[in-house]
């Protein structure tokens, strides 16, 4: 099997950049041993995760999602088009036109309808649809510690009465 995928790769390997001799190699492996590829999906697919956030020192944070592919176009396509219709058309956003009004880029747009999820989901204590024809109303928000899903933020006093502009 090596032999047959270095000959497939050494044909065209002159004339690909790095990049694309990656990507012919995975293929080609992928090709030659069906079975070695369909384990590999399924070990890296039990290796999915979402990462806590990771805080950045401008205020910002960092999350790091693995999925399948499938699942991950799934969530890029629903977060796009969430993000275009709002977009080019301005619902929500104060206005219309190709920013939405308010001067957010499209990637701008996307990231703020994804949070959005995030804080509806907080406030409803449902994650996704809570319609009954979408089947997915138990899908209520767990609890820890016997608590419902919250976010905490935590100001120092000085900061919240006027004394200074603590981070």
């Amino acid at each position: 099997l090596r032999r047959q995928v270095e000959a497939r790769l050494l044909a065209t390997a002159p004339r690909q950049t790095a990049t694309q001799l990656r990507a012919a190699a995975r293929k080609a492996v992928a090709a030659a041993d069906p079975a070695g590829a369909e384990e590999r999906h399924q070990t890296a697919r039990a290796g999915r995760f979402v990462s806590p956030p990771c805080p950045e020192p401008d205020g910002m944070a960092s999350l790091l999602i693995r999925l399948p592919a499938e699942d991950a176009a799934a969530l890029f396509t629903a977060v796009d088009a969430a993000a275009r219709h709002l977009h080019t058309t301005g619902t929500g956003t104060g206005g219309g036109g190709d920013d939405g009004g308010d001067g957010r880029t499209l990637d701008q747009v996307r990231a703020d309808v994804l949070a959005g999820l995030g804080w509806s989901a907080l406030r409803t204590g449902h994650l996704g649809c809570c319609h009954p024809a979408c089947g997915h109303v138990d899908r209520r928000l767990g609890a820890r510690r016997g608590k419902p899903a919250a976010v905490n933020v935590t100001v120092a006093h000085t900061t919240l009465i006027g004394a200074d502009d603590q981070p």
